[in-house]
């Protein structure tokens, strides 16, 4: 009987043995140490973790079959597949919208993982706080992008966000961590072409998830003194998984350089900005010739004219110049030249269209200038 308890004694020993020596993971200084069976962590100082506590690691990639838990990053359930964490950095996917938590991950599973609980473990000691200042919202998410969005309502520890009933599909993904629901507007184009007198702005887009339309801003300048040219809201008309084509005309009436930016609105009022793009407009052909002695305006030439004329103007000294085409009830229907001008003489075409450019009728027209306290004006005729 002593020598049973004896054997058994030294069975339980050995297994004790052979468990203590394989689970421990050693760090100093923060370098990763990796056991065989590839577990590890990274942190400052000197820390022994048991492998009970399922840290696999700052991930970077390799496949982590089995596990449940990826730096932060924990299932109820075993993920196989390799993850990629990303920290330091907002999330922007495809014009998505960025996740208010600095660390956002790369899932590729090698099978489907559903339906399991995610929880996301994040820093939250006094110096270091992931949530980028957010501390009491109503709701948070955590949200998958495969194309389109599907987030999961998440409930909010100290350091730690759980949402369950999630459901990890398999090939890529990206999970990230907000308090909002996402704008994801993926635009395939967005251009602009200067075409008879108008610029026309074209967008597609290849999906859309919670927007509720666009907004067209405008500026001479690339960089500042954007407006909207549009006067209502343009509705978005994309789905889930299907954006849209639209098309919106901008008449500037000014020949110039032009910048334009699209600005997605949420149905929550939220926006989001695209890249500027440019387009040069030429409202009429504007030739500068040798500067002259006073400010003067000419009559047109030819007058009447059926096609098109030339009004030929001058300012001895670099000015602002207005050059204005109204009908004979005095309504203003062509804006030819609205800016600051270099000293100089200058050709102008009119090719009788109007600011829609729509053509106008035959009848008599008046053309008016002014550039400082010069004013002057005179009477043309078209005949079509």
């Amino acid at each position: 009987m002593k020598m049973k308890y004896l054997v058994l004694f030294v069975i339980i020993m050995l297994f004790c043995i052979r468990v203590f020596a394989s689970v421990n993971v050693q760090l100093s200084n923060g370098v990763i140490m990796e056991t065989s069976n590839g577990v590890s962590v990274e942190l400052d100082g000197d820390y022994t973790f048991d492998e009970s506590s399922y840290f696999c690691g700052e991930i970077s990639s390799g496949n982590r079959s089995g596990c449940t838990s990826f730096s932060g990053l924990a299932f109820s359930s075993g993920f196989n597949g390799s993850i990629t964490c990303h920290t330091g950095s907002e999330y922007d996917k495809n014009n998505g919208e960025p996740a208010n938590f600095a660390r956002w991950y790369e899932l590729a599973a090698s099978s489907d993982l559903n339906p399991v609980t995610m929880t996301i473990t994040f820093v939250n000691n006094g110096d270091i706080d992931e949530r980028n200042g957010l501390t009491d919202p109503e709701t948070y998410y955590i949200m998958r992008y495969v194309n389109p969005w599907t987030k999961y309502a998440a409930t909010l520890g100290i350091n730690t966000l759980t949402a369950t009933g999630v459901d990890i599909p398999v090939g890529a993904s990206d999970w990230i961590m907000s308090n909002q629901d996402p704008i994801a507007v993926s635009l395939r184009s967005f251009n602009a072409v200067a075409e008879n007198g108008a610029i026309t702005i074209r967008w597609e887009t290849a999906v859309e998830i919670n927007s509720a339309g666009f907004n067209i801003l405008r500026s001479r300048e690339k960089d500042s003194d954007y407006q909207r040219v549009n006067e209502q809201l343009i509705a978005a008309n994309g789905q889930l998984t299907v954006g849209a084509a639209y098309e919106y005309i901008d008449f500037p009436g000014v020949s110039a350089i032009y910048y334009y930016k699209l600005e997605d609105v949420s149905r929550d009022g939220r926006i989001r900005l695209s890249t500027p793009i440019s387009v040069e407009l030429v409202t009429g052909v504007l030739t500068r010739l040798a500067p002259p002695k006073n400010f003067f305006l000419c009559q047109n030439y030819p007058n009447p004219f059926n096609q098109t004329t030339t009004i030929k103007f001058g300012i001895p000294r670099d000015e602002f110049v207005q050059l204005v085409i109204y009908n004979i009830r005095g309504e203003a229907v062509r804006l030819l030249v609205d800016e600051y001008l270099l000293v100089g003489t200058y050709l102008l075409l009119w090719d009788g269209l109007d600011n829609y450019s729509f053509c106008v009728p035959t009848g008599v027209y008046f053309y008016k200038m002014g550039s400082g306290d010069f004013i002057s004006s005179k009477k043309l005729t078209l005949a079509r």
